[in-house]
């Protein structure tokens, strides 16, 4: 009766059939978001999303009066998980508000962006590639949930394409609050440079306002920005060796 029991089909159904059950799920999940991103890149080839005018957004976000700022935060944050990308928004905010504002609304923009584009891809698509790790992309992994938000601090910095890092960084162990918080002090620089730059670029009056200082400036911060990351992975090395040593 026992051995009857235990090679009945039954009983390894009871097993076997919630692990299938879970892949499968992984799998259309996973699916789902593929979907998505090949719509959201359609949608961008065929809608002409990413071409806009200085005179088209400032007379569409002036239109929400002092809703303005938000309204353009919103656009930012769904409009990137889409696809449409970054430098659009950026620009944006450097024409209607200026270098100083535009920054500030352009990274709490950014930040939502990559944080609503992460849990997209960790909802859909986590489970399934956590299924195809093995041996040293499974510490690496592991390893991203550590160090998460120093290496998004680097990445971006770095100036790693944002919405690759975005989705990328959501099929991993990071934790959210690291991702996040890693993303707004790694974009703070980039934001502030491009704002800045976009700001005077669409102000520029004749060829020689190339040479005044107000618009070599940010191509001086730009230059500058570009050593942070070895900057940062000095210190984050001069802090690995002192605690091996204490």
């Amino acid at each position: 009766m026992t051995a009857l029991q235990e090679n009945s089909p039954r009983a390894g159904a009871g097993t076997d059939a919630p692990a299938r059950a879970s892949g499968s799920l992984a799998a259309v999940k996973a699916a789902i978001l593929v979907v998505f991103l090949l719509l959201a890149l359609i949608g961008l080839r065929y809608t002409g999303t990413g071409h806009v005018s200085k005179q088209g957004i400032q007379s569409l976000l002036d239109s929400y009066g002092l809703w303005a700022p938000a309204i353009h935060v919103v656009l930012f944050a769904v409009g990137t998980t889409v696809l449409v990308p970054a430098t659009v928004f950026v620009l944006i905010g450097a024409v209607v508000f200026g270098k100083f504002l535009g920054t500030f609304y352009n990274l709490i923009g950014g930040t939502l962006g990559a944080a609503l584009s992460f849990l997209v891809a960790r909802h859909l698509g986590r489970d399934f590639v956590a299924r195809l790790l093995r041996g040293k992309l499974r510490r690496l992994d592991a390893k991203s949930e550590e160090h998460g938000f120093v290496l998004i601090c680097y990445l971006r910095l770095a100036y790693f394409p944002y919405a690759p890092l975005n989705y990328a960084a959501g099929l991993t162990r990071i934790r959210f609050l690291d991702y996040v918080s890693g993303t707004a002090v790694g974009m703070f620089p980039s934001v502030l440079v491009f704002t800045y730059f976009l700001d005077e670029l669409t102000n520029l009056r004749s060829p020689w306002d190339l040479l005044a200082l107000r618009f070599l400036a940010p191509l001086i911060l730009f230059l500058a920005s570009l050593l942070l990351p070895v900057l940062v992975k000095r210190l984050a090395s001069a802090l690995n060796s002192k605690s091996l040593l204490s």
